[in-house]
Parts: C-alpha cells; structure tokens; sequence
C-alpha cells in the first residue's frame, strides 16, 4: 500500500495531466474554429479531386482524440497558402475592361462605267443679239392758236382762244407719252410771261369700258394731237403777247421697252419745224 506522500504526488500528476489535457483540447479546438474561418470560399469541384472519405460506421473504434487533431492538421492547408490564395487581385483584375474600338471603314465607292459617248464636233455657243438702238427723232410743239368770240369790254374786248399741238413719232420704236397738256406760255417782247392759264386735253379716247391711261405708248410713225383753250383773255394781253411757247421735250417720257431704255440714249426730241414756239398773229389793236 501507497504511503500518503506518494499518493499525494500521484494526485498532484493526475490533476496536471488532465489540466494538460484539457488545454490541448481546448486549443485544438481554437485553431480549429480559427482555421476554419479563414478558410477560402472553394469551388465545389476543388473539393471533389478526391473522393470522400466514407463515413464510419458506428461500430468501428473510436478513433483517438490526438489522431483527429494530426488528421484535421494534416488536411487544413497552411496558413501561408490560405495567405496567398485570400490575398489581394492585382490591380489590373480590378480595372474595368476597355471595349476594343470599332474602326468605322467607308465602303469604297464602286466605280461606275461611263459610256463614252460618240464624239461630236462642238456646236458653237450662240451669243446674244445685241440690242440696236432706235433711230430717227420725236418732233413736238404747237400748231396754231385762234381767237374766237370777241366781245366789248369795260375798256377794250374780251376774246376766247382755242389752240392745237401734236407729237409724232419719227423713231423707230415707241416712245411713252404722258397725257397731260405741256406747259404752254405766252411771252412778250422781253421773253416775259404774259399768261398761262390754259385747259384742255389730248385728243384720245381709250378703248370703250377701259380707264384712261396715264400714258399712251405712240408706236413709230404714230401721231397723236392736243387742244388747248383760255376763255376771257384781255384785249391788253392779247397786245402785249408776241408769242406762244411750250417746250417739246416736255411732250416724251421715255422708250416704252425697257432694254432701250436701258441700253440706249433718252428719246431724241424736236421742235415743230417752225421752232417751239408760234407767233401771236392776231394782236388786238
């Protein structure tokens, strides 16, 4: 029998061993639970290169706690390959892929076969006929003035005067008239006015249902005529006009077609054979 001393050694290396045991449990238990959180996520076909272990039947032994530990040890990959394979991608996994640019290629243009047309000698370009300016001259004035109704008077006698005049056209296109009465004056000795104070009209009726125009074209070789009057004209100013004057160019406006109008010089105007003015003939005496 034991003495109390050895046994009391005994107890002392039993409770050490089972604390021993204890902490080595403890701490496999640790590593476990730490190696098993840092475990990568594998694929299921890395785990499946090998076969699995067929699981133990329950009739088999008991496999020592130790050996459980070596195996799980043994099968745990190690702390620098876990390392490794957690470890950061590079940075050019990170980086978004770039789309490969498109070439943007024109289809070429087909070439398309003319037909060479036979050849043919080159008709010549035919210029424009240039405009011929007209000729010949437009002749104007007055042609005759008559006193009519003459009456006493207070001192004297009152006479009425009636005139004429006419344009004709001696060119050889035609020419725009204003149908208006020129300007028609009486003059003295001096070249004074002595009256104006003419009416009347042209001797011109337009077509019937038609407004009277403002001018008339008068075609080449056309003549057209006016008549002019003054009522209660004074023996005193019958006396002192020596003549009657109206200004021929006053009678034509222009060409009537717009290229000669253009083209050409204004309209050549002339006097009554007799100069643009016609005497007084019946001064009162």
């Amino acid at each position: 029998m034991a003495s109390p001393r050895t046994r009391g050694v005994l107890k002392i290396a039993a409770i050490a061993l089972a604390s021993l045991l204890g902490i080595a449990i403890a701490a496999g238990a640790v590593i476990a639970g730490v190696v098993e959180s840092s475990k990568p996520a594998y694929s299921v076909g890395q785990f499946q290169t090998t076969a699995p272990n067929p699981p133990t039947s329950l009739s088999s032994k008991a496999v020592p706690q130790t050996d459980v530990l070596e195996r799980s040890e043994a099968t745990l990959p190690s702390t620098s390959q876990a390392t490794t394979e957690m470890s950061v991608p590079p940075e050019s996994a990170l980086e978004p892929e770039v789309a490969p640019e498109v070439e943007h290629t024109v289809p070429p243009v087909p070439i398309v076969q003319v037909p060479v047309a036979e050849s043919r000698p080159a008709a010549t370009a035919t210029a424009a006929p240039e405009n011929i300016c007209p000729s010949g001259t437009v002749t104007s004035g007055l042609t005759d003035v008559t006193t009519q109704n003459k009456r006493e008077w207070v001192v004297g006698y009152l006479f009425d005067l009636v005139g004429h005049g006419s344009i004709h056209n001696g060119t050889t296109a035609a020419v725009d008239v204003p149908l208006y009465l020129p300007y028609i004056e009486g003059l003295d000795t001096a070249g004074h006015l002595t009256m104006n104070s003419f009416t009347g009209d042209f001797n011109y009726n337009p077509p019937t249902g038609t407004p009277r125009p403002g001018t008339l074209s008068l075609l080449p070789g056309q003549a057209l005529t006016y008549t002019f009057a003054a009522k209660d004209v004074t023996s005193d100013k019958m006396r002192k006009t020596v003549a009657w004057y109206a200004d021929p160019k006053e009678a034509v406006w222009n060409y009537s077609d717009i290229q000669n109008q253009i083209d050409c010089p204004e309209v050549p105007v002339a006097a009554q054979p007799g100069g643009p003015s016609i005497p007084n003939i019946h001064v009162a005496k």
